[in-house]
């Protein structure tokens, strides 16, 4: 994962200018989401304008460390053991920063996460680097 950030210049060319958002304003606040306006809440000015973009969410089953040795050993069939129990909920990272746990389910034949703890909003915000 890369820890590439865009700056204010490069985040303004992807936005409307200023008037178009004016303009669409009223007609977005009518077709917003109540979760929408919980985001808003607390987001401060500078957040608000970046809301809608993509951000990679994974889930950490765990680390370890192999030689080279090992990894060019592992085939078909082998397994890695990260250690991490199985009745521990995973960590789950926005951008590669810890931002919730959960346990992982199944939902139609594909793996999820179901979130037992979520950090704050504000806090979320701080450590995506929105406010200082």
């Amino acid at each position: 994962m890369s820890d590439v950030f865009l700056s204010q210049a490069e985040i303004d060319a992807l936005l409307p200018p200023a008037a178009a958002r004016a303009e669409s304003g009223e007609q977005q606040a009518a077709a917003a989401k109540p979760a929408d306006y919980a985001a808003a809440a607390y987001a401060p000015q500078q957040l608000a304008r970046v809301l809608d973009l993509p951000m990679q969410l994974t889930a950490k089953l765990g680390e370890i460390s192999l030689t080279l040795a090992e990894v060019l050993a592992l085939n078909t069939g082998s397994i890695v053991e990260f250690g991490h129990a199985a009745n521990k909920p995973l960590d789950i990272c926005l951008n590669g920063k810890l931002i919730a746990r959960g346990e992982v389910i199944i939902v139609d034949e594909h793996f999820a996460l179901r979130v037992t703890e979520v950090a704050p909003p504000a806090e979320i915000a701080h450590k995506m680097g929105a406010t200082k």
